[in-house]
């Protein structure tokens, strides 16, 4: 029985040796990996420009003034070729920071006008006979 016992320290004993020598060729191999991203980190990141949002695009031509929100969902809608928007998609064309409340309310009130229309629950696009007489405010 005592030889089993030493028979398996011994086991035991050679497999927590090869788990030592596997973990330092791994600590090795960790430290050339790590330098590697230490000197891609360092280097100049190359600079890309963010592109602008519809909406921002739309903004950017008024200076000073405030834009009316209904004005820009307008626009927004006569510039778009999916055919028909919801809020969500409009409020990420918008200005950071547009109330998606507001957002929908104004959709509501402009459908209401006859300015745009509800092409189905919560979507909306242009009124069909407006398509080419329509001009962006600006």
């Amino acid at each position: 029985m005592e030889l089993s016992k030493r028979e398996e320290v011994i086991k035991l004993s050679a497999k927590v040796y090869g788990f030592r020598e596997e973990i330092a060729s791994h600590q090795e191999e960790l430290q050339v990996v790590e330098q590697q991203l230490d000197s891609l980190l360092d280097s100049a990141l190359p600079a890309v420009p963010l592109q602008p949002t519809l909406g921002e695009r739309l903004m950017a031509g008024i200076q000073g003034e405030d834009r009316s929100l209904n004005q820009s969902i307008v626009d927004l809608l006569f510039l778009d070729s999916s055919g028909d928007m919801d809020a969500d998609e409009l409020v990420a064309q918008l200005p950071e920071g547009t109330n998606i409340t507001s957002v929908r309310s104004a959709l509501a009130r402009l459908a209401d006008q006859g300015r745009i229309r509800r092409t189905t629950r919560g979507r909306y696009a242009t009124p069909e006979e407006a398509g080419s007489q329509h001009r962006i405010a600006s």
